[in-house]
């Protein structure tokens, strides 16, 4: 899961980088449509809904969707530069998500262990 909202953000990257040219367009942008989001909301939620981290996970992810597409909307209106100079915000949100499924993997393994 946290492979594929990686891949998902490297797409945004690419995409407000991109100078047209290579006809590249933005990834889904409904937080409950992208792959992560659909585990969240899906299986994800019957499986760890339960446990604090799973659901820690869910404003950080609609942040990151939020915010691409305020980046997408700043580069289709031509200010190209406004969103790449935003990019390290987007970067940070990324890194967040990814330290709180991190938190999530340890809280499940440490449920198998006592439960």
């Amino acid at each position: 899961v946290e492979k594929n909202h990686s891949a998902w953000i490297d797409r945004m990257v690419d995409y407000l980088k991109s100078d047209g040219e290579k006809n590249l367009s933005p990834p889904t942008i409904n937080h409950r449509q992208c792959h992560f989001g659909r585990w969240y909301e899906g299986i994800g939620a019957r499986l760890h809904g339960d446990l604090k981290e799973f659901g820690d996970l869910g404003p950080i992810h609609e942040g990151v969707h939020s915010l691409a597409l305020e980046l997408i909307e700043l580069k289709d209106s031509g200010d190209s530069e406004q969103a790449c100079d935003r990019l390290p915000e987007l970067l940070t949100l990324k890194q967040e998500l990814l330290d709180q499924i991190a938190l999530l993997l340890t809280a499940i393994r440490n449920q198998g262990e006592t439960g």
